[in-house]
């Protein structure tokens, strides 16, 4: 997923000419709780995009540090994640165009959603 996050960032960038920050995790456990929280604190949308299933995932930990957070500023979650936990077999690339993760979906989603922002 880091490639296609970095083309999406890229794409975002040399369209619309907004700069978003990318900001690889590599790890859930321990989570860099203060990284999440300058972030949270800086942006209006918060973008986490990985190739697997909701529950326990990253983007959770990171909605629970929204949830919490004192400093939240409005800032709101997209989260890019694999919607069933039962998958088809498939190619890599059909399974994350089926999951809505590949970059043109991805992108396409994040741009209706900042778009009354950057417009």
């Amino acid at each position: 997923m880091v490639h296609t996050a970095y083309e999406v960032r890229d794409r975002i960038k040399s369209e619309t000419g907004y700069e978003p920050c990318l900001i690889n995790v590599r790890f859930i456990n321990p989570l860099d709780v203060e990284r999440v929280k300058e972030t949270i604190e800086s942006f209006d949308y918060i973008a986490v995009m990985e190739e697997t299933v909701r529950r326990g995932s990253i983007g959770e930990a990171v909605a629970y540090e929204m949830s919490t957070s004192e400093n939240r500023c409005g800032s709101r979650l997209l989260h890019y994640c694999v919607k069933s936990e039962v998958l088809q077999h498939g190619s890599v690339k059909r399974l994350k165009e089926e999951q809505g993760l590949d970059a043109d979906t991805i992108y396409e989603d994040i741009i209706s959603h900042i778009s009354k922002k950057l417009f």
